[in-house]
């Protein structure tokens, strides 16, 4: 069902629409005062962003699911180095909007850099 759904343009479109519609819409918000309002969605913005991601490119293999473990662990150690010692990023610390959190660290920032990761090899494939 994934691959089927994954070579359907109506799908990708779909996608690019509401990550496009959700992020204009924050950006209009957050310019007239509201805030408070868009960083409690923030956590919805990125799973939503996810969602399409993985339904137009499934992580179906076993080779990509270890690869996308990988990304994930990787992302949350680096940014557990950031948050306890200041270097890498900067002084930094994650409030409680992203959701539940490891050692300071929101899963959601793991998910995050899964996504940026398989979206910049998505654009390297094309280059």
């Amino acid at each position: 069902m994934l691959e089927h759904l994954s070579e359907n343009k109506k799908v990708m479109y779909l996608g690019i629409f509401m990550v496009w519609l959700f992020h204009v819409s924050a950006i209009i918000g957050m310019s007239v005062g509201d805030s408070e309002w868009f960083l409690s969605k923030t956590t919805i913005n990125l799973l939503v962003a996810l969602f399409f991601l993985i339904l137009c490119y499934p992580i179906l293999s076993e080779k990509s699911i270890k690869v996308a473990g990988f990304v994930f662990m990787t992302g949350m150690v680096v940014e557990w180095i950031g948050v306890h010692n200041d270097w890498l990023f900067g002084s930094y610390y994650y409030g409680n909007n992203l959701g539940p959190k490891i050692y300071g660290v929101p899963l959601l920032i793991g998910v995050n850099w899964l996504t940026l990761l398989l979206q910049l090899s998505l654009i390297w494939k094309e280059l």
